[in-house]
């Protein structure tokens, strides 16, 4: 077996050692598929089934028994006369007859009408796998319930008006925004008693051996039961109140995620709950402090490759998607889950995520061209298609898209990308909406019809869509850059300058989020914060060279020459960079050759002008020269000057004295390590 470390996290202080053993992680995710399948967690067995799939191929004849408890296996191994009840209730589980599923092992009602509102209590003596799967289908019967009345009120606004026209007088509200996000699931309350109460009887079982004294005690107790996947429903209806802010029923009800992970313990491939368990570190930094400590039980953990799947994820949460690659890579080699799904995509998101369009373009192109009816993180591969403004391929994309699953919310939104490419806002904007009408937390669509109104000069419906993005996803930077810049639209500065604050927080290595602030403190008079917000975003790799030309600007207003120098030629070097990607693999560019490759706009030429006159100011007459002559073919006041300091720079080199021709020592050898301002 060949142990395997995973790249640092915050979960992971020192790299973890995981022993590799294929055979066994083969044979534990296949009775895990299967488990998790008869319990109804069709997304966590679907997540097992792609890791399942991604391993490398191993001698089936030769396979170690499974790690799994077999306690976890068939409910027909628990009680025989449960077991009708629990097969006909899983039948509904898997029709979507939730609250059906949930009656038939609840207790005869005494009511003559049907109350929505609750369900009667379970019937006694349910076995740990039947409470598991009523609790499970009682809180599904009531998020459709939430869904029903969602989409009934989203119906009731829309019959109001259609969307909003900039040349028609008639205005309506965005689809969906009117209505109310967090719309509470009537049997959370029921489910947090019910499950409460089971809990109080159950028995954890520790990994060390336990007396069998106290073995015998416990089986004996009466009481319903939770198993890993009882407490993982506890756990996931606990958070689901928490964040509907419903007031337990007892001071002493435990946290959710101390529920999750007594879940995992039991279980650590049930994937939903370490998604849950991430969103509860993620809404309280104390229960992230609470994980991180070396007693947490998490650290039992760690020897699973689950628990970096998990660290990856929260990296992700974090915004540190630079970690959260390191990680995937190391878990993508071809001896371990090179052939997951789930890890292709979620490497090329993290590439997305880190602005490398072209490495995440190629996973999901290829991902594409492999399993052309999978569309998870489709709408992801439109995005960089819009963002390079290949029409022809998002057009194929979303034909495919439509073929495969029209009433599918990425298939909405891959559409609603192909549209704004062709500038078509209100078709855009419709399929946005049946996007959230699929699902109305795709945070994307959110975003993306907030973008769209921007350009139709919408502003007022753009900020309620990025509000309502806020609302879903408070961690997701594209909202919070979203309403900075439509406040930023609106003249109304301090508004964007709170919105571009808290998208620097939670992206702090982005150049653009720097640069947003750095323009925004220029608006507002305050220079020498807008200078620290450039040198931020240099500091941060401004690929684009915005930052570069505005640091610049302010270095000359200041009177510091050199480092205005500095950035203006930085400026230049970046934008021949953009328009010459393949220049820099031939070795160093001299100066004559940039300059003739580079394209010369407003900003550019400012920049030439200002270094030809550094230049000559500091004797460099050749160099200046260079810079003046690339203004000649430029149309505008800037060719005249460059005109007028090349006579200059001719009558001067023309004497006998004026022999100081070279670049002055150092020169911009160091042109991205001058000091910044403290």
């Amino acid at each position: 077996m060949t142990p395997v470390n995973s790249a640092a996290t915050p979960l992971t202080r020192l790299e973890q050692e995981v022993e590799w053993n294929p055979s066994q992680v083969y044979v534990d995710l296949q009775r895990a598929c299967q488990i998790l399948l008869e319990r109804g967690f069709k997304l966590a067995a679907k997540w097992a089934a792609e890791q399942w799939m991604g391993l490398p191929a191993v001698n089936v004849n030769q396979l170690p028994p499974c790690s799994i408890p077999f306690e976890y296996g068939s409910e027909s191994a628990a009680q025989g006369q449960s077991s009708p009840l629990y097969c006909y209730a899983k039948t509904l589980m898997d029709l979507s007859e939730y609250a059906h599923a949930a009656a038939v092992l609840s207790q005869a009602s005494n009511d003559a009408a049907v109350n929505v509102e609750t369900m009667p209590p379970p019937l006694p003596d349910l076995s740990p796998a039947a409470v598991g799967l009523r609790a499970y289908a009682l809180y599904m019967a009531g998020e459709q319930r939430k869904e029903e009345e969602f989409q009934e009120r989203n119906n009731n606004n829309n019959s109001k008006g259609g969307i909003h026209n900039p040349n028609s007088d008639k205005d309506c509200d965005v689809s969906g925004v009117g209505v109310a996000i967090s719309l509470r699931n009537p049997y959370l309350l029921q489910l947090v008693e019910e499950l409460g109460d089971a809990y109080l009887n159950t028995t954890i079982l520790a990994a060390s051996d336990n007396d069998d004294d106290d073995d015998d005690d416990a089986m004996t107790a009466p009481g319903l039961r939770l198993d890993a996947f009882g407490l993982y429903v506890y756990g996931m209806v606990l958070a689901a109140a928490q964040e509907s802010k419903l007031a337990m029923p007892t001071s002493s009800t435990p946290k959710a995620h101390k529920i999750l992970l007594q879940s995992l313990q039991l279980f650590p491939y049930n994937w939903s709950a370490w998604l849950d368990l991430a969103d509860c570190a993620v809404a309280d930094r104390a229960v992230e402090r609470e994980l991180e400590r070396d007693d947490s039980p998490l650290r039992l953990l760690a020897g699973n490759f689950m628990y970096h799947f998990f660290c990856a994820h929260l990296q992700t949460l974090h915004q540190d998607h630079a970690t959260a690659l390191a990680i995937y890579q190391t878990w993508m080699d071809p001896s371990m889950f090179g052939g997951s799904p789930y890890l292709l995509s979620q490497s090329a998101v993290v590439h997305y995520q880190l602005r490398h369009f072209a490495a995440a373009q190629q996973i999901l192109h290829e991902m594409h061209t492999d399993m052309p009816y999978r569309l998870d993180s489709m709408d992801v591969y439109s995005n960089i298609l819009y963002v390079q403004e290949d029409a022809v391929s998002l057009s194929q994309l979303a034909h495919v898209a439509v073929q495969v699953d029209k009433y599918r919310a990425e298939t909405s939104c891959i559409i609603g990308n192909y549209y704004s490419l062709k500038q078509q806002r209100a078709k855009a904007i419709q399929a946005f909406q049946r996007a959230l009408a699929m699902d109305r937390t795709y945070v994307s669509a959110w975003t993306l019809m907030g973008h769209e109104y921007v350009e139709w000069k919408q502003t007022a419906h753009a900020m309620e869509a990025y509000r309502r993005a806020v609302q879903v996803a408070p961690r997701d930077y594209r909202a919070w850059y979203g309403l900075g810049q439509t406040y930023e639209l609106l003249s109304m500065y301090l508004y964007a300058l709170y919105y571009y604050q808290q998208a620097a927080q939670l992206r702090p290595y982005d150049a653009r989020m720097w640069s947003a602030l750095g323009q925004i403190y220029i608006h507002l008079f305050r220079k020498e914060d807008a200078i620290r917000a450039y040198e931020r975003a240099i500091q941060q790799d401004d690929t684009e060279g915005l930052a570069t030309q505005k640091l610049a600007s302010l270095y000359e207003e200041k009177g510091q020459d050199e480092k205005a120098a500095q950035c203006y030629f930085r400026h230049l070097e970046l934008r021949h960079q953009i328009t010459n990607p393949n220049a820099a693999s031939d070795g160093p560019v001299s100066l004559e050759v940039m300059l003739q490759n580079l394209v010369v706009e407003d900003t550019e030429a400012e920049a030439l002008l200002y270094l030809a006159t550094h230049h000559k100011n500091h004797s460099e007459y050749e160099t200046a020269a260079l810079f003046c002559s690339r203004l000649l073919e430029y149309p505008g006041p800037e060719r005249d000057m460059a005109k007028a300091m090349l006579r200059e720079l001719r009558a001067r080199t023309s004497r006998p004295a004026a022999l100081a021709t070279g670049s002055r020592r150092g020169g911009y050898n160091n042109r991205s390590g001058f000091e910044f301002s403290p």
